[in-house]
C-alpha cells in the first residue's frame, strides 16, 4: 500500500468493530479514530442521556465534520486513518430513531469520503453475547440504544443501501479471520 487510506469500519455494537479497527490501525501504523473526538467527548454523556434524538443527530454530525481536520492532517503526513463509525452510522441510527434527516444531502457534506468502507454485521444472539461479555463491570454510554435489539437489526440491515460499503459478517469468524478479510479488501481496493 503506497498511499495512505481513509478506512471506515461501520456497524452496530457487538460486531467486533472497535477491536478490529484498533488492530488494523496498529498494523498499518496509522491513526485509530473513534468518533466523537474531543472536545465533543466532554458532553457525550449528557447528549446520550437525552431523549431528543434530533439533538443527538446534530451532535454526531458535528463531531464527524469536526474530525475532518485531524483526518486530513494525518493523511497529509502519509499515515492511514481507521475510523470506528463514521457518517453512515450517524444517519442510519438516527433515521431509525425517528429523526427526519431528509433535509440534509449526505453526499454534499464537507467530509472526506472513505477510500474503503466496511460494515461489520453479526447475528443478534451473537451480538448480544459479545456485548454482555464486553460490558461486564462497566456501564455503557448508550444503553438506551443498545437495548433496542429489533431496531439494531434494522440499522444493521440498513447499511446495505450504501453499495460502497463492503460487508463482512463476523458471526462465526475469529478475530484473526475477520482481520484477514479486511486485509483482503484493502489489497483489492489498492490493486
Amino acid at each position: 500500500m503506497n498511499k495512505p487510506l481513509l478506512i471506515v469500519l461501520e456497524g452496530v455494537d457487538g460486531t467486533g468493530k472497535t477491536t478490529l479497527a484498533k488492530r488494523l490501525a496498529a498494523s498499518l501504523e496509522g491513526l485509530y479514530l473513534y468518533n466523537p473526538q474531543p472536545p465533543f467527548t466532554n458532553i457525550r454523556k449528557e447528549i446520550e442521556a437525552t431523549e431528543n434524538f434530533t439533538t443527538r443527530f446534530f451532535y454526531y454530525l458535528a463531531a464527524n465534520i469536526a474530525a475532518q481536520a485531524l483526518i486530513e492532517k494525518t493523511l497529509a503526513e502519509g499515515k492511514s486513518v481507521v475510523v470506528d463509525r463514521y457518517i453512515y452510522s450517524t444517519f442510519l441510527m438516527h433515521q431509525h430513531l425517528g429523526v427526519d434527516t431528509s433535509f440534509i444531502n449526505m453526499s454534499e457534506l464537507p467530509i472526506r469520503w472513505p477510500d474503503l468502507g466496511i460494515v461489520l454485521t453479526t447475528e443478534q444472539e451473537i451480538r448480544g453475547q459479545r456485548l454482555a461479555k464486553s460490558r461486564e463491570g462497566t456501564t455503557s454510554y448508550d444503553e438506551n440504544i443498545e437495548s433496542r435489539k429489533a431496531m439494531l437489526d434494522k440499522v444493521q440491515n440498513g447499511y446495505k443501501r450504501f453499495c460502497e460499503l463492503n460487508e463482512i459478517n463476523t458471526s462465526y469468524l475469529t478475530l484473526d479471520q475477520a482481520f484477514e478479510r479486511i486485509i483482503g479488501l484493502i489489497v483489492l481496493s489498492t490493486a
